[in-house]
């Protein structure tokens, strides 16, 4: 699926990866990309591309193969950067509200937690 002729596989391990990688793969990996992500790849894609509004201009763009392979190249490390930072950006916020300290009264306490009270005093009670 990927063929860049100025550029040899065994000296790029990522171009080798994506070589070995099935459609079905790929297209599993695209799936998982939230509506924000491919949003930004979009505008970005379209910025390099040139955008035209399509209700007044007819648009046709061509180019070779390399030109296009290095477009989706492009694209797809945007992608997987964006989902990294994605990643990091929920793991911090976890992390910050897991970090807030915790100060409850007995009508704070929320029904999970009285369910495991009530399941610790259910194993303390002798059989």
């Amino acid at each position: 699926m990927f063929e860049v002729r100025n550029m040899d596989a065994n000296n790029n391990r990522l171009l080798a990866y994506m070589q070995e990688q099935s459609p079905e793969a790929l297209a599993e990996v695209a799936q998982s990309i939230s509506p924000e992500v491919r949003q930004i790849i979009s505008q970005n894609i379209q910025s390099l591309v040139g955008v035209l509004p399509p209700q007044h201009f007819d648009i046709s763009i061509t180019t070779d193969r390399e030109n296009l392979s290095s477009l989706l190249g492009s694209a797809m490390m945007t992608g997987y950067f964006l989902k990294g930072m994605e990643t990091r950006m929920v793991l911090e916020q976890s992390f910050a509200v897991s970090s807030q300290p915790v100060t409850e009264t007995k009508d704070d306490i929320n029904e999970t937690q009285l369910g495991l009270e009530v399941d610790a005093e259910q194993s303390e009670k002798p059989e």
